[in-house]
């Protein structure tokens, strides 16, 4: 029987007629190249058992029991599993309170952006008054926030790391420290997302 393109197994019109090894054909030429949906680990590992995946046919699912964005999966033993992680967010800006807003030109505007599972924040912000320690300087966008509490160190004058950031879970981040400014913060960090 012709393969296609995409390595599926087709009859031709040549073939002795015989659906249903045909149909076993097709089915068999699937593997490793669709995305089979399964309730948990213990309907993966089976499926697994009866596929066989290697390196050329991998195995691909979708776990549905997974932590979101966690969920697609692949193995090229049946044993040991890779997630394949949720795709790049975009760039996107944090939402800015109590008078933090970008620092400005020439500084980089602050940033926030998901690949891979792994947050990345970057940019400089100031205050046009009244900030006070610990004081919620923002929030980043869902999807883009830990799991738990972090603490990060940050940058503000004369240049010094004794200022830190709290990022929290439900995205809102502070800054305090010792060296905190009533002025400007730097903050380029990075963290695992939550889920």
């Amino acid at each position: 029987m012709p393969i296609t393109d995409t390595g599926l197994v087709v009859p031709a019109a040549t073939d002795a007629f015989d659906p249903q090894g045909d149909m076993v054909d097709l089915a068999n030429s699937t593997t490793g190249r669709i995305v089979v949906p399964v309730a948990n680990v213990a309907e993966r590992t089976a499926l697994a058992g009866k596929v066989a995946p290697t390196l050329g046919r991998p195995l691909l699912v979708f776990r549905a029991d997974a932590p979101a964005g966690r969920n697609l999966e692949y193995s090229t033993d049946g044993t040991t599993w890779t997630v394949v992680p949720a795709g790049d967010s975009g760039v996107q800006t944090p939402t800015l309170i109590n008078g933090w807003t970008a620092y400005g030109s020439p500084y980089q505007v602050p940033v926030v952006q998901k690949v891979g599972g792994i947050v990345y924040i970057d940019g400089m912000f100031r205050s046009t008054g009244g900030s006070v320690q610990n004081q919620t300087v923002g929030t980043l966008p869902v999807g883009c926030r830990p799991a738990a509490r972090l603490f990060r160190a940050a940058v503000t004058p004369p240049g010094t790391v004794a200022a830190n950031t709290e990022i929290f879970p439900d995205g809102t981040f502070t800054q305090g420290g010792s060296g905190w400014s009533i002025t400007w913060t730097f903050l380029a960090c990075s963290f695992v997302a939550a889920g």
